[in-house]
This record gives structure tokens, sequence and C-alpha cells, in this order.
């Protein structure tokens, strides 16, 4: 029987193609005793995963180093004070939506926004992106949800995540 597979919301391929790379991926687990990044780089000319990368070097490259800031942006930590009055490290800079202008007529303003990175201290001082953030967590723990929701051991924490978005409602 074959697995069925689908594109994860924000995936840069559709359905049909997910299923494709899915099949195609589990194979190559099968005879190679499973994957990573680098074996699947190795073999991919060919196969379903060649349409999905970038084959231009210098295309490439710029993707690279962008994911590179991304990497250094997420790994830097802050020393804060925390609510509780103890010192501890904590990521440094994280990611939100901001207007920068609005298009349009003024009926019917549309916003411009872009995409971000500001310090912590920044976004806990701001209840606009404070909010952000907050959303941005219950993302997480909802996509966390759907990954572990076969773990028992983990019921106790989901149930609190339930509680508290009813309370927040």
């Amino acid at each position: 029987m074959t697995n069925k597979y689908r594109a994860a919301p924000g995936a840069m391929f559709n359905d049909q193609e997910a299923q494709e790379l899915g099949e195609f991926i589990q194979k190559f687990s099968d005879m190679n005793g499973g994957v990573n990044p680098s074996n699947l780089l190795a073999n991919a000319l060919g196969t379903p995963l060649e349409k999905h990368l970038e084959w231009n070097d210098t295309i490439a490259a710029n993707k690279h180093r962008l994911h590179e800031i991304y990497d250094t942006l997420i790994h830097i930590e802050i020393k804060i004070l925390t609510h509780d009055g103890n010192e501890r490290y904590h990521r440094a800079f994280y990611p939100t939506k901001i207007v920068v202008s609005f298009e349009g007529d003024d009926k019917q303003p549309t916003p411009v926004i872009i995409s971000a990175y500001y310090p912590i201290e920044h976004i806990l001082a701001d209840p606009v992106l404070r909010e952000q953030q907050v959303e941005w967590a219950l993302n997480r723990f909802r996509s966390a949800r759907k990954t572990y929701s076969e773990l028992k051991e983990l019921r106790s924490i989901f149930e609190a995540i339930d509680a508290y978005e009813l309370e927040r409602k």
C-alpha cells in the first residue's frame, strides 16, 4: 500500500508533488537506511527533488547566505531580568510583521506589511508586537500538537494550552 502524502501549509509545492516527493524519499530511505539532506542532495538529479532545488549557483549562494543570516538571528541570546527577578539568557531577536505604509485610495487603503526581526525588549514593550509573539507561540504549540498528538505523555501540556486559549477568547 502506498502512503498518502500532502503538502503542509506554507510548502513550496502542491499535494501531487508532495505525494511524488514523499514516495521518492520513503523509497530512498528504505534503500539507504534513512535519509539526510546531504545524501538526498547527492542523489537529487533525475528525481522528483531536482525541480525543487536551485541549480543556479549565484541564486543558490544568495539563498544560502540569507539562511545563514536567519540562522544567526535565531541563535543570538541576550541576558534578561525575568518577571520573578532572576537573570537568564533568552533569544534576542524575533520575527514580526509590521505595517510600513498604505497603498490604494482613502476609502480602501491596503496595508503594506513587511517582516522584520526586533529585539525582545522592543517586542515585550509594544502591545501589538507582544500579541503577535503570543499568537506565534500558540501557533508553534498547535504545530507541536499535530506532530506529537500520539504521545499521551504530552496530553496534559496540550490540555493546558487548550485551557489558555479558551481563557483568551
